[in-house]
């Protein structure tokens, strides 16, 4: 990791790291921060305390000013709604990240576990089969990633595009044309989210084919033991799955909201009794201070609701997963002998290159504004 002075993006993951001993450069960073989001608040209660100021002591109005004492109560439920809001926001995003883990962990598993069950085999059908499973176990994770992403990127839009016809016509994906349109015939839904779990019946069938292929065939506690793996990754999804589609509690986030803007904008008024010639000085920085703590935490808890989208605190799931792919990779290549098993070798350096071409989340991180997806797709 390279050494940083404050947050800043890392140049190949795409994540913000940061030097947590270097306070100056943690305060003044704008990478990733939300400065630049809560600065329009604290500037608005800055002018309306200046503009209070002005009228009071310059043209001796007052009646512009209430008692700070309600506003100190309401001040002690805000900060437990917005507490309260952050806390489930960040056990979300924390179960967000643990599952995604999963995903990834369950197929490094799976593919070593495939590995050493049938080291023995090398025949060409045995390769065949565990080039299959290799393939499928990768096809899974691209096409749970991708439609993580894409899910993100297009959240609140009225129309929902049709991801599995994107995803056919524009990606060179290492699933075979069969196969894809065997998810885009069985799709329950009309986004194809659910097709990550219709994929992963395809791998647990390769696996169970393993004794067409094999000159021993596993013995069945070997293939409960790979097939448990494929079970794992569907579970996490699962659990991804229900935490993208169970959203934060209307009432909850309403409420917040709603006090939250009355509170933080009534704050130059609740102050203003305090104001004098000698004091605005003092107000201001206080003003500027509150304004920022209290909006600040909101708007941390709004960046974590969508960990899955192209904000700079986000999950970097596409290095994950290409991690995970090029491991994967890695454990077949290191296993097998060269000169046994040439055309296997062949064929992992084809699917490897397959998983570098664009995906589905470039293309709809370039798109994601489009009013309709598909008419990008028809002019490219």
């Amino acid at each position: 990791m390279n050494e940083t002075n404050g947050g800043h993006l890392h140049p190949f993951y795409n994540m913000i790291i940061y030097d947590s001993e270097d306070t100056f450069g943690l305060i003044f960073s704008l990478e990733g921060s939300i400065w630049k989001k809560v600065m329009p608040y604290c500037f608005f209660n800055v002018l309306t305390t200046l503009g209070i100021w002005y009228f009071k002591i310059h043209e001796n109005i007052d009646g512009l000013t209430f008692s700070d004492q309600g506003h100190t109560f309401s001040a002690v439920m805000v900060s437990v709604l917005l507490v309260t809001r952050f806390k489930i926001t960040y056990n979300r995003f924390r179960e967000s990240s643990v599952n995604l883990c999963e995903l990834t962990c369950s197929c490094r598993e799976l593919i070593q576990h495939m590995i050493i069950l049938s080291r023995y085999e090398q025949s060409k059908e045995a390769y065949k089969w565990k080039f299959e499973v290799t393939r499928q176990t990768i096809s899974l994770l691209e096409l749970s990633r991708d439609f993580l992403i894409v899910k993100a990127l297009f959240t609140g839009r009225n129309k929902k595009e049709n991801v599995l016809e994107i995803y056919q016509n524009k990606r060179n994906k290492s699933m075979t044309q069969s196969e894809m349109q065997s998810l885009i015939n069985s799709s329950s839904d009309s986004t194809g989210e659910t097709s990550p779990l219709l994929f992963s019946l395809f791998l647990r069938t390769t696996i169970i084919t393993n004794r067409d292929y094999l000159e021993i065939p596993l013995k069945p506690n070997y293939e409960v033991k790979l097939l448990s793996y494929v079970e794992d990754f569907v579970k996490s999804y699962h659990d991804l799955m229900s935490i993208n589609a169970t959203q934060f509690p209307f009432p909850i986030v309403q409420m917040c909201r709603t006090l939250l803007w009355v509170w933080v904008l009534g704050l130059p008024f609740a102050l203003g009794n305090d104001i004098s010639s000698h004091k605005i000085l003092q107000n201001i920085c206080i003003i500027i201070c509150l304004t920022y703590g209290f909006i600040g935490l909101e708007m941390v808890s709004i960046e974590l609701d969508e960990p899955f989208g192209d904000d700079p605190n986000d999950f970097d799931i596409k290095h994950l997963t290409q991690r995970a792919i090029d491991d994967i990779i890695i454990y077949l290549k290191s296993t097998y002998d060269q000169d046994v098993c040439l055309n296997f070798r062949n064929k992992l350096d084809a699917l490897e290159k397959s998983t570098r071409h664009t995906s589905l989340f470039e293309v709809a991180h370039r798109v994601k504004t489009l009013v309709n997806v598909a008419d990008f797709f028809k002019d490219n």
